[in-house]
């Protein structure tokens, strides 16, 4: 994944464009975003929702949603969520440097641009339920502002056998974890 460079000012508002670079098939993502004091993601014209665009690429075949997030790590920091899935099976982003989105965000005056923005639990989920995990990503201003990517195809999660994650509490059945079935009765 690559986020795009964010210049705001206090008082001021920017906008980071998100893409990817897969030769897999990817059918799902999401993370969290947390934005230090003073930055907030900025609202549309009406104010009722937050100012954010999925690529014309991808619009008719996806998903996405941002939504304010409880932050258990960082609570002085906002927190987001970004989610993006297919509407369908059989569709998936891949190629060259795909633009996913693009985010608006708006500084108020206590907002100092050394700050960083830091970009957490990134998840990519394949169309044959194969998931990566790509750990966290930070963004300043300094031009070495992307720190700590860590890579890694194994996950935690825990899977349905029909390749959908589960989230919460698991019911009695069969489920997947890290690719091998386990039962929970």
């Amino acid at each position: 994944m690559t986020f795009g460079d964010v210049d705001v000012k206090a008082g001021g508002t920017d906008t980071m464009r998100i893409s990817v670079s897969s030769e897999v098939p990817i059918a799902a993502w999401q993370m969290k975003l947390y934005l230090p004091k003073g930055l907030t993601l900025a609202k549309n014209a009406a104010g009722t929702s937050y100012a954010y665009s999925l690529s014309p690429l991808y619009s008719k075949d996806f998903l996405f949603g941002v939504a304010p997030g409880a932050s258990e790590q960082t609570p002085d920091d906002g927190c987001y969520t970004l989610v993006c899935f297919a509407k369908e099976r059989g569709k998936s982003i891949s190629g060259d440097d795909q633009e996913l989105c693009t985010l608006t965000f708006k500084a108020d005056q206590s907002y100092t641009d050394t700050d960083t923005i830091r970009i957490m639990d990134i998840h990519l989920s394949g169309r044959t339920a194969k998931n990566f995990q790509m750990g966290s990503v930070m963004l300043s201003n300094d031009p070495t502002g992307i720190l700590d990517v860590k890579t890694d195809g194994r996950t935690e999660a825990l899977y349905n056998l029909g390749g959908q994650r589960i989230d919460g509490v698991p019911r009695k059945g069969i489920y997947i974890r890290k690719g091998k079935k386990i039962i929970i009765k």
